[in-house]
């Protein structure tokens, strides 16, 4: 097969190019074969229709990554742009991407508008007569319907008839008075306890710089220190593999099934993808891309007592 290779011939021909190869009778029955001789072993060379070859007999034992397989290689065989070819083969190899998990997807967290209605309805009430403790025997209650956030005021005297004005006083979101929701009818206070519209406040009597910084206080920020990761071919190739997310996971399971068609790209993260014929949505978190899958192929996941080679080669 060396005589018939295009590429062995033009580099015989060619003085500049890096490989110098030599004729020599290999064997017992004294083959000719083109071997290149220039470190300590003699590696014979490999013609182009045998390549392949090669590298499924290095390769498919164990399956390492592309540096191991080219060095196993390379101590035995020469071709020209070998390390090229051997890295193309490590990534196109099925058993591989279904077995070795090299990083997941990550994505960045959707903007969202952050819901802000603290202190638009505060519910108050008062306890007591409790045990005395330093002349406070009333504990006024204050919580905030939004945040939840609890304030006890301790309380000498009662302030009951201050609870029945407030009780009297039209909510603006119902129109009606808390003591209607409660009793179902009106109460009858003794004076007015509410206060108009137009009231001016003390800033002294309620402390106004507290409630300036109440107004400037913002949620914080959520960052997260993990930085989003796309692989580069997701959004470009035709077949992608699932990973295996929830449930109880069997020895010796790979981490992930297909190659699956991708039907249709729904946005940026989710995609319609063909489970044993059956279209999913599926967030891209959990999803790499196929390589040397035709882009005519099916769903290649094979059955069982199937291997991932016999089910890809049954449809080509």
């Amino acid at each position: 097969m060396q005589q018939q290779d295009e590429e062995l011939r033009s580099i015989r021909e060619s003085p500049e190019f890096p490989l110098t190869m030599k004729r020599i009778q290999w064997g017992p029955t004294h083959t000719t074969l083109y071997c290149e001789m220039t470190g300590e072993a003699i590696r014979p060379y490999i013609p182009a229709s045998l390549r392949d070859r090669v590298f499924h007999m290095f390769h498919d034992a164990t399956h390492p990554g592309p540096k191991v397989t080219d060095r196993l290689i390379r101590q035995r065989y020469v071709w020209p742009n070998m390390h090229r070819d051997i890295v193309k083969w490590c990534k196109d190899c099925l058993d591989c991407q279904q077995s070795k998990i090299i990083r997941h997807v990550q994505l960045n967290l959707e903007k969202f508008v952050a819901l802000d209605g603290r202190f638009e309805h505060v519910h108050m009430d008062l306890i007591g007569p409790l045990p005395e403790s330093d002349g406070y025997k009333y504990c006024v209650t204050i919580i905030d319907r939004f945040s939840r956030r609890p304030v006890a005021i301790p309380l000498k005297a009662s302030l009951s008839t201050v609870l029945l004005g407030l009780r009297t006083h039209v909510r603006l979101d119902t129109g009606a008075l808390s003591a209607e929701f409660v009793y179902g009818t009106t109460l009858r206070v003794p004076g007015e306890f509410v206060l108009p519209d137009d009231f001016t406040p003390n800033p002294k009597m309620f402390i106004e710089e507290f409630r300036e910084h109440m107004r400037k206080v913002k949620p914080i920020s959520v960052e997260h220190k993990k930085r989003a990761f796309v692989f580069k071919d997701l959004y470009s190739c035709f077949h992608v593999f699932l990973r295996r997310v929830g449930g109880t996971k069997k020895a010796l399971e790979r981490p992930y099934t297909g190659p699956h068609k991708i039907v249709n790209r729904v946005s940026d993260r989710v995609f319609d993808i063909d489970v044993n014929g059956t279209q999913r949505s599926v967030s891209v978190e959990n999803l790499k891309p196929a390589y040397g899958i035709r882009n005519d192929l099916c769903s290649a996941t094979p059955k069982a007592g199937q291997s991932i080679h016999s089910a890809t080669s049954n449809q080509l």
